[in-house]
């Protein structure tokens, strides 16, 4: 595929370095968010990991997953952004040690409006649109989603993208 190449839902898609876009919005979430709660978000990458993506699009699901982690997360804390390599993928994980997903919720998560009747995820402020946009992306990345949760120990969330490299 050739960059500048349409992908689908005629989406741009040019060469991506996942590793190097996480560690740019990490920064920019630490500044926005993290540091008011003195929460650090630690970046864990091997190698640069490329993708074939829309840089856009990219931005604003790393984006909506890493402030996320942050909102559900207690003050002092770290949340976990790694990027990995594989032969023909190119993994993202963000992990929290926050309030968690009630594992009853966890099928409607990517939901659009979804949010959650759990008494400590409705105190946080949202409109339970950040992880509908996530899985929009992922499936216009043709990548695949997982996610792992456990009651206040919290989440752990996987995109497991076609390489690039």
């Amino acid at each position: 595929m050739s960059a500048q190449e349409h992908g689908p839902d005629n989406i741009e898609l040019t060469k991506i370095n996942l590793s190097s876009l996480l560690e740019d919005l990490c920064r920019a979430v630490s500044k926005q968010s993290a540091d008011k709660k003195r929460i650090k978000i630690k970046i864990n990458s091997d190698l640069p990991g490329y993708v074939m993506g829309n840089q856009t699009a990219l931005e604003q699901m790393i984006s909506n997953l890493l402030t996320n982690a942050v909102k559900y997360s207690p003050a002092g804390s770290v949340v976990d952004a790694s990027v990995f390599t594989g032969s023909d993928k190119v993994i993202l994980s963000v992990e929290d040690k926050g309030i968690g997903i009630p594992r009853q919720d966890i099928p409607y998560i990517f939901n659009p409006f979804f949010r959650s009747n759990d008494k400590t995820a409705r105190e946080e402020a949202g409109a339970g649109l950040g992880l509908a946009i996530v899985m929009s992306v992922v499936k216009k990345h043709k990548a695949k989603i997982s996610v792992k949760s456990i009651l206040q120990k919290g989440t752990s969330i996987l995109i497991h993208f076609p390489s690039a490299q």
